[in-house]
């Protein structure tokens, strides 16, 4: 028998959810926390035009993200609702889809110390396959593809995107991650 861990909490009151979603660390900036809202519920953001970058990334659906590191999201004006989703992403780990997959993978993104990232690219059109844009300061691009289950099929689709973008980007990526919650 397989229980959900948020179906068995005693407390479910909106203080001990917001209490345990604040210790997700590193902490959800403005911005960050507007996009996840918007990439959970499935409506994009508007590109501004103010998005600069050495690589040229004009595919529809990237956005960057995490420029305002200064800037902590106020997570009490988010709704229940809201609230469990943080928290079966992010604390549980209840929801292994695709979305809660590139989420936890962008919130290991910011720890990983050695990958210097000067700008990351977060895709949010659900029929691309490339994830994430990340340029390092060492003028690298990676490219990450995150899965809930990493299939053939899948795995074929993304390679194809991959080669398309370099041909249209006119750009060789120095690494391509797959980020999955299972893989056969």
């Amino acid at each position: 028998m397989n229980l959900q861990f948020y179906e068995t909490m005693d407390d479910k009151s909106k203080e001990y959810i917001l209490y345990l979603i604040e210790q997700i660390l590193p902490n959800f900036t403005r911005s960050e926390l507007r996009i996840y809202l918007e990439d959970i519920e499935s409506k994009p953001i508007k590109r501004t035009k103010n998005t600069k970058s050495k690589t040229p990334t004009k595919g529809k659906g990237y956005v960057k993200i995490g420029a305002d590191i200064d800037k902590k999201a106020d997570l009490s004006k988010l709704n229940p609702e809201q609230l469990k989703t943080l928290f079966q992403i992010f604390i549980s780990r209840e929801i292994n889809d695709k979305k809660a997959v590139k989420w936890r993978f962008y919130q290991n993104l910011k720890y990983m110390s050695e990958l210097k990232a000067e700008s990351v690219k977060i895709n949010q059109d659900p029929n691309k396959y490339i994830d994430f844009i990340i340029e390092t300061s060492d003028n690298e691009v990676l490219l990450a593809s995150c899965h809930d289950i990493l299939e053939l099929n899948n795995y074929n689709n993304v390679v194809t995107e991959i080669i398309t973008y370099a041909k249209k980007e006119n750009l060789l990526p120095d690494q391509v991650i797959f980020a999955t919650s299972k893989s056969f």
